[in-house]
């Protein structure tokens, strides 16, 4: 899946996001609004893990995704 059907459907998509990465929360998530980078960056603060490890577990997840 591309990463642009997430950013341009943000709304949905954070829920499953929240689901997968649940140390992230609302607030966190529409702070991110659909920007890689942040969710990267994010990931990388509350998971003990390197922003380059949380844009790969980002990729995995994205890849395992199906686009509905």
């Amino acid at each position: 899946m591309d990463w642009k059907i997430i950013d341009a459907n943000w709304a949905i998509w954070k829920t499953r996001i929240q689901k997968h990465w649940p140390k992230l929360t609302d607030e966190d998530l529409h702070r991110i609004g659909g920007n890689r980078l942040r969710l990267a960056d994010k990931i990388s603060q509350e998971y003990p893990i390197s922003e380059v490890q949380a844009e790969h577990d980002i990729l995995v997840w994205l890849t395992a995704q199906k686009q509905d």
